[in-house]
């Protein structure tokens, strides 16, 4: 494998971590309480009861501190590697940037399923699968513009290991549907 591939392997996993914490966790935390207070828009809910309040403090938390991981853990690096896979540094506010976005995109998604009439569960191809990653990388693009191969690769790598989380989720029963 040439170092160039390796090195947008490593941006992309480097860069996705928070997004990705930050979009599985809210599953898991379930909750009672609609984010949207059961509020509509036109006659329909503006997320339905699947975007939780506590789904949204657990994803921005679990998001955070996965950031906050990778803060931690970067200086570790040797400064060799670190410059040959061009990393990028991961900083308090790229963080923030990238787990709001992620949840900003889910949530976004959401509201755009309730429009066109969806119910709760339908999939929603592409919102539901990479929405959340697309968004994280609009609001992380103040700090941080991700080249286009990364840009590629962060998007087909949110596809793959969408489809697989909601498979897992599935068929552990933390999801409703395989997808």
């Amino acid at each position: 494998m040439s170092l160039e591939i390796l090195a947008i392997i490593a941006q992309c996993l480097w860069f996705v971590a928070p997004a990705w914490a930050a979009n599985a966790f809210p599953p898991l935390a379930g909750g009672r309480i609609p984010l949207d207070r059961r509020a509509t828009f036109h006659g329909k809910r503006l997320f339905g009861d699947s975007k939780t309040l506590e789904g949204t403090i657990g994803g921005l938390v679990f998001g955070l501190f996965i950031g906050w991981l990778q803060i931690l853990v970067q200086p570790a690096f040797p400064t060799g590697i670190w410059h040959d896979l061009g990393l990028f540094p991961m900083e308090p506010l790229l963080v923030v940037l990238i787990v709001l976005g992620a949840l900003a995109g889910d949530i976004v998604g959401s509201a755009a399923k309730r429009r066109a009439n969806l119910k709760p569960g339908t999939n929603f191809w592409p919102f539901d699968q990479v929405g959340f990653i697309v968004f994280a990388m609009l609001f992380a693009a103040p700090v941080l513009v991700l080249d286009i191969p990364t840009v590629v690769f962060v998007v087909l790598l949110t596809l793959f290991v969408h489809w697989l989380g909601n498979k897992l989720g599935y068929a552990i029963r933390v999801k409703k549907v395989p997808w």
